[in-house]
């Protein structure tokens, strides 16, 4: 940070909820914050009341809380949260949710489907959030139906180092998008390796709730003799990354791995990986890990998340600007979002 933004921030700190303490502490020592915790009481029926302890008057607050499973509860438990910074005398409160909850179901389905993600976001902004900082959101437009600023923040550039740090130089990449939806992503890391990137075709069949991902074909031939690196937004069921092996496996590739930024992996998806033999997982950590299998490595996204906190804090922390702050990834941040 330089001068001035050391300046501003004296005048705020950074709280964790309960979803993931462990992040909100190395967001805060990266960004020379004061660390706190928002205390969370339980009661028998399964309500919670978040509570600050002390006076914030006058200063800026910070809360860190991915919506990260159990997603219902972390979500109350964030927006409770709000309410109490802001009752304990908070000026300006900034919401970080690396894990955006909700964030997938952005479209319409069919009559009579919610649009979720719009939905959660404006009920942080309605709760009293003067800014929200996300990290790789599922399609960030749904952001752009509040009027508070929000930071998208990419992990494109961590991504490439984690898998330049892992491979040689000499190693004979491709870097692969499971689907059409994360083509741009995969160009953009490929890009900053230097190396060809192929998008996989998926086709996705809805029986009942169940989702079921199949990969048709291979849209680019470049896979044969080459080694593969899947680079996807996040892992929940591994679906969608287990047709993606089997793919590519047909194609002729050599396959050595994949990168995701958000690893909500539920047990079917440790199962599921160890079973299609994926030999390395590397995930960041917006979400917290519990049992980590022996194929998964985590890297820390608390260096691009405290950028951002400081950034959109020093915006706010005068007149409220306009809702479009430039987008982060750590690297170019002077592209405006949208």
């Amino acid at each position: 940070m330089d001068l001035a933004d050391r300046i501003v921030m004296k005048d705020w700190c950074l709280f964790t909820g309960s979803a993931h303490p462990a992040l909100a502490k190395r967001i805060a020592a990266r960004a020379g914050l004061p660390f706190g915790r928002v205390e969370v009481e339980r009661f028998p029926d399964g309500e919670i009341r978040p509570r600050v302890q002390g006076s914030l008057k006058g200063r800026g607050a910070i809360i860190v809380q991915p919506t990260c499973p159990p997603v219902n509860d972390h979500l109350v438990e964030l927006i409770l949260s709000i309410d109490s910074l802001l009752d304990a005398g908070a000026q300006k409160v900034v919401t970080v949710v690396p894990y955006f909850g909700y964030a997938r179901q952005c479209k319409r389905d069919g009559p009579g489907d919610p649009l979720s993600a719009k939905v959660i976001a404006q009920l942080i902004e309605k709760v009293g959030a003067d800014a929200i900082v996300v990290l790789d959101i599922h399609d960030p437009t749904v952001l752009e139906r509040i009027k508070i600023p929000f930071v998208h923040v990419r992990a494109e550039e961590i991504m490439a180092r984690v898998i330049r740090a892992r491979f040689p130089p000499e190693s004979n990449l491709a870097i692969v998008a499971p689907d059409g939806g994360g083509a741009e992503r995969a160009q953009r890391v490929a890009n900053l390796l230097g190396l060809p990137a192929v998008a996989l075709e998926k086709k996705r069949d809805r029986l009942g709730s169940r989702a079921c991902a199949g990969v048709q074909h291979c849209s680019v031939d470049l896979l044969e003799g080459k080694s593969a690196v899947i680079v996807d937004d996040m892992v929940t069921t591994g679906s969608t990354l287990v047709a993606a092996v089997h793919a590519l496996r047909r194609e002729g590739a050599d396959l050595v791995g994949a990168v995701c930024t958000h690893g909500v992996l539920s047990p079917e998806a440790i199962r599921r990986l160890e079973e299609a033999h994926l030999p390395w997982l590397a995930v960041s950590d917006s979400l917290p890990v519990l049992s980590p299998p022996l194929f998964l490595q985590q890297f820390s996204v608390a260096p691009l998340l405290a950028k951002a906190v400081v950034k959109v804090a020093r915006r706010v922390a005068g007149e409220r600007p306009s809702r479009r702050l430039p987008e982060s990834d750590g690297h170019n941040s002077t592209t405006l979002f949208g």
